[in-house]
């Protein structure tokens, strides 16, 4: 797995309560709507957004995965 996104209210307040309590840093350039954990190597990377409207349901996950052929990309795995 490449990246996990997450929506929230304040994505930059939350990207730095995650990064502490992984031992991570926030990546520069971090903004309220927008921020991400710095890329450990080891782990998918973590971006929280700013999301349209506020939390009605539980949170949102979107997994981002990256492939080095189309085929398997796709899930056709040919």
């Amino acid at each position: 797995m490449f990246a996990l996104s997450l929506d929230a209210i304040h994505a930059e307040k939350l990207a730095r309560f995650r990064a502490e309590a992984l031992g991570r840093d926030v990546a520069p350039g971090s903004v309220p709507e927008f921020a991400t954990l710095d890329p450990d190597g080891a782990t998918a990377r973590l971006s929280f957004h700013q999301g349209p409207e506020p939390k009605s349901v539980k949170n949102r996950l979107h997994k981002a995965t990256s492939s080095t052929s189309s085929p398997d990309e796709n899930g056709t795995g040919q």
